[in-house]
């Protein structure tokens, strides 16, 4: 539960789960260790980018499978480096996300560590879908550009401090604001700068959020 006006901010970030369902992910193709790497070559040439989940008979990730991992199999392996199976070419060390992570958090790891893509799985270790560092960053940046464009539009029509708060606030703070004031929206600053705004409806919501995205496995 949201406990200050920061929390209410973070918890209306985009979540992996959305960009799996607004991008349609949850059909992605899958291997298993004992494919052969041809059938991985026949993925990515049918226009899969990325990596390729390998999973075991309960949809359980076990391990990813890319583009490099292929080519190195040929290189190594030649013309026999084909048959080889998943299991000898995969990694197996994989870092892996949950459906409601935010998008600002993970991306922030995977350009740490250097990820490009991030496989989401459910709390029970079941395979959802693989995430491009891409579809990641457009989310953010999408999430960026709207709020800030909501932010100057409330600047020009809302030009009394009554209607602004610091992140450091309680959740309390922020209701008692909704509960005697006209306003239906509120900015919340850290010191001196705007970084984002809350409605009555998203105060609410942030509350009581629960983690719907865990049923797309």
């Amino acid at each position: 539960m949201a406990k200050t006006a920061l929390d209410i901010l973070e918890s209306k970030h985009p979540r992996l789960g959305d960009i799996i369902k607004n991008h349609g992910l949850s059909r992605q193709p899958t291997l298993l260790p004992t494919n052969p790497v041809s059938k991985a070559v026949k993925i990515t040439s049918g226009g899969v980018a990325g990596a390729i989940a390998v999973v075991d008979e309960n949809r359980k990730l076990i391990g990813l499978v890319t583009r490099s991992s292929v080519l190195r199999a040929i290189d190594q392996g030649g013309t026999e480096g084909v048959n080889w199976p998943i299991s000898k070419v995969m990694v197996t060390d994989v870092f892996v996300e949950k459906a409601d992570a935010d998008c600002m958090t993970v991306l922030a790891r995977m350009i740490q560590h250097g990820f490009r893509n991030i496989p989401v799985v459910s709390d029970g270790g079941d395979f959802i879908a693989c995430i491009d560092v891409l579809k990641i960053a457009h989310a953010r940046l999408a999430e960026l550009t709207e709020t800030q464009r909501k932010l100057m539009r409330l600047s020009i029509n809302l030009t009394e401090n009554k209607n602004e708060v610091d992140a450091s606030e309680s959740v309390d703070t922020v209701r008692s604001f909704f509960n005697t004031s006209q306003w239906k929206t509120v900015i919340v600053k850290d010191g001196d700068r705007p970084i984002g705004y809350i409605t009555a409806d998203k105060l609410l919501s942030a509350q009581y959020r629960t983690k719907d995205a865990t049923t797309l496995s």
